[in-house]
């Protein structure tokens, strides 16, 4: 019997902007034996009941994003912790202020992050977390 694939879910919240990056992170994922779902953020998130258990790969970790983290725990699929935009911020403590939403941040136990400054200033604010590098 053949491995079952894993799936991985990436919304798309703005299209003319993130779809090109978007389409060429699920070829690279493909490559590697993922099953992508693309598609609009909106419509992905209505229909989050619909998949299989996936991998959610978030734009951001702002609170605005509770209720999507909220239901994806009660369906059983994994929320990793990414922010789209954490390359380029004014301070730490402005970008942690701004960008890191007290209820969201601490739900996901994994974490893709830029690179080590970018993991430096989340693991201030969540001691157990597990960072990738993208």
């Amino acid at each position: 019997m053949p491995k079952p694939r894993h799936r991985l879910i990436i919304p798309v919240e703005i299209f003319n902007r993130e779809f090109d990056a978007k389409v060429l992170l699920s070829c690279f994922a493909a490559e590697r034996g993922f099953s992508v779902i693309l598609g609009a953020k909106r419509e992905i998130n209505l229909n989050l009941a619909s998949f299989p258990k996936s991998i959610y790969l978030p734009i951001n970790l702002h609170n605005r994003n509770h209720i999507t983290a909220q239901l994806l725990a009660r369906l059983g699929h994994t929320f990793v912790g990414a922010d789209e935009e954490a390359i380029v911020y004014c301070s730490p403590e402005v970008y942690v202020k701004e960008k890191l939403g007290t209820v969201v941040f601490p739900q996901p136990k994994l974490f893709l992050a830029w690179g080590p400054e970018n993991a430096r200033i989340w693991k201030m604010q969540h001691i157990t977390m597990e960072c990738l590098y993208m």
